[in-house]
C-alpha cells in the first residue's frame, strides 16, 4: 500500500473507535487509529520488527496528527483546487477496493487446491531443479607476491605445504603465514562451496582432492600461490522433497497469481474497449496533440 492514498485515507474524519489517545484541535486519535495505521502503512512481513522499534507508538500518533491536522486546514484553503484533490482521493479509494477485491478473488480461487500434491507433481517432473550440486569444504594458506619475488613466494608455499604433509596443524599454519585478509576470522578456513564460486585454477585444484585431510599441491592463481586443504567433499544429491516443498509451493503461488492478475486485467481492459465512445476519444486525443505539439513552439 503506497505512501499516497494511506495519507489520503488518513486525512478523511473517521468515526472514532478504541481508546482516545489524543485529543487536541479537534483533532481525536485512538488506539484502533494506530491499529489501522500499522495495517496499511507498514509491510507485513517487517511489521513486527518495526512495531518494536523505541519511540514507534509516539512518532506514530504524531505522524497521524500532523497529517489530519494539515488536511484539516487544506479543507478550508480556498487556493487549493478541490475538485482535483476530490477526485484524486476518489481515484485512490477505488485503488483499494480494487487491490482487496483482486486478493479475496485470488483467494477464493486458491481455497480448494492442493498445493502439496501440485507441489510433489513439479518436484517430480523436474528432478533436476531440486538438487544439491558437489560441493567441498576446503581451508587454504595464500602467499602472495608482493614485496617478493614469483620464486620466493612459491618456495614459502612449497615449504608450508610441507609442513602440512608433515602434520602441523593447519589452522595453525594458516594463522601463522597466510596473507589472506580474512584469516584472522576464520583461520583459513574457506567453509563449504560449490563449482563457480572460486578462481578456476583454485576450484580445479580443491575439486580434483577426494580424501578429506588431502593437501593440493602449490597452486597459482590471479591472487598469489595457495596451500589447500580438503576438509569434506560432498557429492551431489536430490533435495528431498520435505526441504523444498515450502519453497515449490511459494513458486506455485506467484504463478497462480500473476496469472490469475493478468487474466483479471486483461478481462477488464477488454470490456472497458468495447464501452469507448470514438467520437470523444478523438476529441481528448486531438486536444493533447495540439498541447504536444505547440510545447515544441516553447
Amino acid at each position: 500500500m503506497n505512501r499516497f492514498f494511506v495519507t489520503l485515507l488518513l486525512s478523511f474524519p473517521l468515526l472514532a473507535y478504541g481508546e482516545v489517545i489524543l485529543e487536541k484541535n479537534g483533532i481525536t486519535i485512538t488506539t484502533d487509529d494506530v491499529e489501522r495505521y500499522i495495517e496499511t502503512r507498514l509491510p507485513e512481513n517487517d511489521r513486527l520488527r518495526i512495531v518494536a522499534r523505541p519511540g514507534f507508538f509516539k512518532e506514530t500518533v504524531e505522524n497521524i496528527y500532523g497529517i489530519r491536522l494539515l488536511a484539516e486546514q487544506g479543507r478550508k484553503n480556498s487556493r487549493l483546487d478541490v475538485k482535483l484533490i476530490d477526485w484524486a482521493s476518489q481515484m485512490e479509494i477505488d485503488r483499494i477496493y480494487m487491490k482487496a477485491q483482486m486478493q479475496d478473488l485470488t483467494v477464493q480461487k486458491f481455497e480448494k487446491v492442493d498445493w502439496e500434491s501440485r507441489a510433489l507433481e513439479l518436484y517430480t517432473a523436474e528432478k533436476e531443479r531440486f538438487r544439491k550440486e558437489e560441493s567441498v569444504e576446503a581451508a587454504h594458506v595464500l602467499i602472495k607476491e608482493v614485496g617478493r619475488s614469483s620464486e620466493e613466494a612459491k618456495a614459502l608455499a612449497e615449504s608450508i605445504r610441507s609442513k602440512a604433509l608433515n602434520g602441523a596443524e593447519f589452522a595453525k599454519l594458516a594463522t601463522e603465514y597466510s596473507e589472506d585478509k580474512s584469516v584472522e576470522r576464520n583461520q583459513g578456513s574457506l567453509g563449504e562451496f560449490e563449482r563457480g564460486r572460486m578462481v578456476k585454477e583454485f576450484e580445479d585444484a580443491v575439486f580434483s582432492l577426494n580424501e578429506p585431510g588431502s593437501i593440493s599441491s602449490v597452486t597459482k592463481s590471479q591472487f598469489g600461490y595457495h596451500v589447500i586443504k580438503l576438509i569434506a567433499k560432498n557429492p551431489a544429491q536430490k533435495l528431498p522433497f520435505e526441504e523444498v516443498k515450502g519453497q515449490i509451493i511459494d513458486e506455485l503461488k506467484a504463478a497462480d497469481e500473476k496469472m490469475v492478475l493478468g487474466n483479471l486485467i486483461t478481462g477488464t481492459r477488454t470490456d472497458a474497449a468495447t464501452g469507448i465512445k470514438k467520437g470523444s476519444m478523438d476529441k481528448l486525443i486531438a486536444k493533447y496533440a495540439e498541447i504536444i505539439e505547440g510545447s515544441k513552439d516553447n
